[in-house]
């Protein structure tokens, strides 16, 4: 499937997009009513990105919310964008957790860790960008390969 990860968009913008690649699903980093409203108008599935920091950050209820979930640890005051930094969050807080909808964990995985985040944190999929760059920007084969390796063995799916 082809997800589009858009930051706080507009609708001109995803169209834009979408004008070009066929996308599957919508990544969204915007408030839950946003998410909603480009859900709505685009008809696609919309996951949206939400960062925690204590057990009361999860969702709890399916009621007036997207299609699924990517957890991840929350933006602080001096960062730059809203998610996507490859910060980890303690994984445990999600064990206990039942979501509402469908979810991933995201943030920090490395080939290094990511056996560890699936065991503690009982996730479902994984999401991974700079956890397996040999530089920033540049994805590492090798590295993306032992990644999925060791995900799908855990039982995991990947995004």
């Amino acid at each position: 499937m082809r997800v589009g990860l858009f930051v706080r968009p507009t609708f001109d913008e995803i169209a834009h997009i979408l004008n070009v690649v066929p996308l599957d699903i919508l990544q969204l980093y915007t408030s839950v009513e946003e998410a909603l409203s480009f859900r709505k108008h685009f008809n696609l599935p919309v996951w949206q990105a939400h960062g925690i920091r204590h057990k009361s950050d999860l969702p709890t209820s399916s009621d007036n919310l997207p299609d699924g979930f990517i957890i991840e640890a929350p933006a602080d005051k001096n960062d730059t964008r809203p998610g996507g930094l490859g910060k980890r969050f303690d994984w445990a807080l999600t064990q206990e957790w039942r979501s509402p909808l469908p979810w991933l964990l995201a943030g920090g995985l490395t080939p290094d860790n990511v056996r560890e985040a699936i065991a503690t944190s009982n996730a479902p999929a994984v999401d991974v960008s700079s956890g397996v760059e040999s530089a920033p920007g540049q994805k590492s084969a090798l590295l993306l390969e032992k990644f999925i390796e060791i995900a799908h063995n855990r039982g995991c799916t990947l995004k």
